[in-house]
């Protein structure tokens, strides 16, 4: 099952009533639903039929050559229009489907995005990155040395544990910042605190901060 789109097919049909439509083939100059749908893919369909017309999600079924009808919009207060038998049906995109670019050429979408491929490629180099939101836009930021993310979002954190006073003070200054963890909570502080700290045990420091 997938949605499927298809330039220039459109086909008469007899149904009347609200239900499944019976594909009565080609109109003349186009093609039929069967040349780009397979058994339960879908489509979004027009019908129209004098001054009545009807916008909807259709599921195509090769068996019987039929269309099961999924309003959208129509002319009749968006409900199924009924038919009387001399419609015609075509493939088509509705508007509040349809994926445009803005007068600046940015593609703006109001939904979610779903890929159904395995990347999403950018304009340039993003490897070692994540994309992170500044409350406006996502930006690439590298992640690099001590900490790395798995594809499933885990984040690992690669350290070097402090143990005593002596391993504290060195190389590091009071105004630097490390972060430090009690085996669930990771958290920042300057170096300056933790010197403070009788105990440089993990756990005894974030005791002493939390």
């Amino acid at each position: 099952m997938a949605l499927k789109l298809g330039d220039r097919i459109k086909e008469s049909t007899s149904t009347s009533g609200t239900g499944t439509i019976s594909l009565g083939g080609a109109v003349a100059g186009f093609a039929a639903f069967s040349t780009v749908l397979s058994n339960t893919d879908t489509c979004y369909y027009t019908i129209i039929e004098g001054n009545n017309w009807e916008v909807g999600l259709g599921t195509y079924a090769s068996s019987g050559n039929t269309l099961a009808r999924s309003v959208l919009q129509s002319s009749n207060s968006d409900n199924a229009i009924t038919l009387g038998g001399s419609a015609e049906v075509f493939i088509t995109i509705p508007a509040d489907k349809a994926i445009v670019l803005d007068a600046s050429g940015n593609l703006v979408l109001s939904g979610d995005l779903t890929v159904s491929g395995d990347d999403i490629t950018l304009g340039t180099n993003t490897s070692g990155h994540v994309m992170v939101a500044d409350g406006t836009n996502y930006n690439p930021v590298a992640i690099s040395g001590d900490v790395s993310i798995s594809s499933s979002g885990a984040v690992t954190l690669s350290n070097t544990a402090i143990t005593s006073k002596t391993a504290l003070a060195s190389g590091l200054a009071d105004t630097d910042e490390i972060l430090i963890s009690d085996g669930g909570t990771i958290k920042r502080t300057d170096v300056s605190v933790l010197r403070e700290v009788t105990d440089a045990s993990a756990t005894a420091l974030a005791i002493a901060l939390g």
